[in-house]
């Protein structure tokens, strides 16, 4: 496992303009890639270091679909956004860049700096979410304005593998769903066609985005604004996407207070969009295709598919008719709720 000393840190820091004398450190987080692989050498480990006055955070890394090139491209674009306005940490840079190769412990990890923002955001309410939907907005704004590029994969690409929702894991079971009913079955991939196409319809060329605006990247900034950290998701995607997106992502998956815990989207997703819509309306055809690409974020959702207690996965890998039969009926209506945009 990749472990690294306090010397460690004070040569890291050094190298980053830094010469005080670390107070205090602790791990923020740390992702376990040996848990799965025992032989992995892949490595993320963010450290918090306290010094005199001030603390940084420093971020370690090792993964196959990182390099240099990526985490130059993100501090930069981290930068123009702390240029133009945006409450965005400070990016250090060591001899002119914004990462360093280091040789610790055996592993050869690229490692950033930045400041550590305290007030992290923990849990979202309509007036938070709200702020982040202004809050993307401005940053849309500013990346297409400065024809900014991130070559790097996005979490939320309704177009492409996503963390949100996986039409495949419907469809992979296409043989055990016609068995079931399949009828129900084509209707299903009929209009699956169908939405794709309208979305396809609003598609535009990708500009970068910070691509995680979760709560747990958001922190509470002068003036009662709101900031953003961590750009390690940083890539391109079609503007109009990602907003969509990243609201569903904010009303769904964040931690909310209590008396949002079971009508959170409600709530949430109209005040992300209202707030984005403020700064940068939706134009008409985005709002008509929105309906689509909410019904196959909806219908799809990954969790419901993959990983509930009573998943379309359990049912298939038992083959059990009735679950698969009552599956396509869920995903069948919910496509069919056509919801506006509500904005």
């Amino acid at each position: 496992m990749f472990e690294i000393t306090r010397q460690d840190l004070e040569t890291v820091l050094h190298d980053f303009g830094f010469e005080e004398t670390i107070q205090a450190a602790e791990e923020l987080r740390r992702y376990r890639y040996e848990a799965y692989d025992p032989a992995s050498r892949e490595v993320r480990l963010i450290v918090k270091a306290v010094l005199t006055g001030r603390s940084l955070v420093i971020r370690f890394r090792n993964e196959h679909d990182v390099n240099a090139d990526l985490l130059e491209a993100q501090g930069r674009f981290a930068g123009l956004m702390k240029e133009k306005g945006i409450a965005v940490p400070e990016q250090y840079q060591s001899e002119g860049r914004y990462a360093k190769v280091y040789e610790i412990n055996g592993y050869e990890v690229l490692v950033n700096v930045e400041a550590f923002m305290a007030n992290e955001i923990r849990a979202v309410d309509a007036d938070i979410a709200a702020k982040a939907g202004i809050l993307l907005a401005r940053m849309h704004t500013i990346a297409e304005a400065a024809d900014f590029h991130v070559d790097n994969r996005v979490l939320f690409d309704p177009l492409a593998d996503n963390d949100l929702f996986e039409p495949a894991a419907f469809f992979c079971h296409e043989e055990l769903l016609r068995s079931a009913d399949g009828g129900l079955f084509e209707k299903i991939r009929k209009l699956y066609e169908r939405y794709l196409a309208e979305i396809r319809r609003v598609q535009e060329p990708g500009y970068a985005v910070q691509g995680d605006f979760s709560n747990n990247n958001l922190f509470l900034a002068d003036h009662g604004d709101i900031g953003i950290f961590d750009f390690n998701r940083c890539g391109d995607s079609c503007l109009f996407f990602d907003a969509v997106m990243q609201g569903i992502y904010t009303a769904r998956l964040m931690d909310y207070p209590g008396h949002l815990a079971t009508h959170a989207e409600e709530i949430i997703l109209p005040a992300f969009l209202k707030g984005y819509h403020s700064v940068r309306p939706f134009t008409e055809k985005q709002q008509e295709a929105y309906p689509f690409l909410h019904a196959l974020a909806t219908a799809f959702w990954r969790m419901d598919l993959r990983w509930a207690d009573h998943s379309l996965a359990k049912a298939a890998e038992k083959a059990d008719q009735k679950a698969l039969r009552q599956w396509s009926d869920i995903i069948y209506r919910r496509l069919l709720d056509l919801a506006a945009m509500p904005v």
